[in-house]
């Protein structure tokens, strides 16, 4: 099975690493947030976080040895199509790295200057979006969202997408809080923030061919019905010169109302313009005889009514 577009987005986004150090934390900030700290006997306080794609993994991995923590060994979970990555980093008591990060056991807010400047606030968008996002297909509808099973932590990832522009909405599934987006506008404005430049533009030409086909749509339906109501008016113009030509009544019109009604006999299928192009009349001229016709059988509704 080919990945799915979010894993493809993920891909292409784990492979944009700030220079700066300061957003390089905010990264691993959002990356490593959202996985569980907690204490456990004898072995002090232990991350257990997973990942759903090997790139973020990795990325996490080198954001870690940067940091100055050991290279733990990634673990493949089994029983997902995919697979998870999962990092259980024990013995962390008074790791300065987890500190900087605002994350203690049983929580902590986030730390202030992790989100103080604009290349902050995008890169720890960033690393909540691959520890926790998914995004419907371009060509489906819009819909980007981040899952935690934390409200406080679905909180935090609700700023910090405000922050960058977006208007979120959050909702309960499941057992998870969801902050979602269903915005196009937004999603694209989200992407652009977050440097997944490939993937914005698979959403901007999926999109414009979206509305090219709904523009089509829309002229073939207006074409369609413009048809259907020439064909429905022409039908009423033959009823009414068949029922008044039996009763006598037709050679009481004029002689114009005469020729356009042996003009519509001639061809019932030609359009009102057809005929008053071979009467040597205009469009308007050549409905409005008719149309004495139609009244006079007293037919103006008659499809109408079929």
């Amino acid at each position: 099975m080919a990945d799915s577009f979010t894993r493809r987005l993920k891909a292409e986004v784990a492979q944009d690493v700030p220079a700066r150090a300061g957003p390089r934390q905010a990264l691993l900030a959002g990356l490593f947030r959202p996985g569980t700290l907690i204490r456990e006997g004898e072995r002090g306080a232990i991350l257990l976080t997973s990942f759903d794609h090997p790139a973020v993994a990795r990325l996490a991995v080198h954001l870690l040895h940067e940091a100055g923590v050991p290279r733990p060994e990634l673990l493949r979970q089994a029983g997902r199509r995919h697979g998870r990555f999962a990092l259980h980093l024990a013995d962390l008591e008074g790791c300065a790295w987890l500190g900087a990060l605002g994350m203690a056991v049983g929580g902590a807010p986030l730390p202030a200057p992790l989100a103080a400047t604009p290349a902050r606030r995008r890169a720890l968008v960033r690393g909540y979006f691959l520890a926790t996002a998914s995004v419907n297909d371009p060509h489906k509808e819009p819909h980007l969202e981040f899952a935690s099973r934390r409200p406080e932590l679905a909180a935090e990832v609700a700023r910090a997408v405000t922050r960058l522009g977006a208007v979120p909405k959050v909702a309960e599934r499941r057992g998870s809080v969801i902050v979602y987006l269903k915005s196009r506008r937004q999603i694209t404005a989200l992407l652009a923030a977050i440097g997944a430049k490939r993937a914005l533009f698979a959403f901007e030409d999926a999109w414009a061919l979206r509305e090219l086909k709904d523009r089509v749509n829309r002229q073939v339906n207006a074409e369609t019905a413009n048809v259907e109501r020439a064909a429905r008016a022409a039908s009423r113009q033959l009823l009414a010169i068949q029922e008044l030509t039996a009763k006598g009544r037709l050679d009481r019109f004029s002689s114009p109302v005469r020729e356009a009604a042996a003009a519509r006999l001639a061809d019932p299928e030609a359009t009102l313009a057809q005929l008053g192009e071979r009467l040597g009349i205009s469009k308007p001229a050549t409905a409005a005889r008719l149309a004495r016709l139609t009244r006079a059988a007293g037919l103006e509704r008659w499809d109408e009514n079929r």
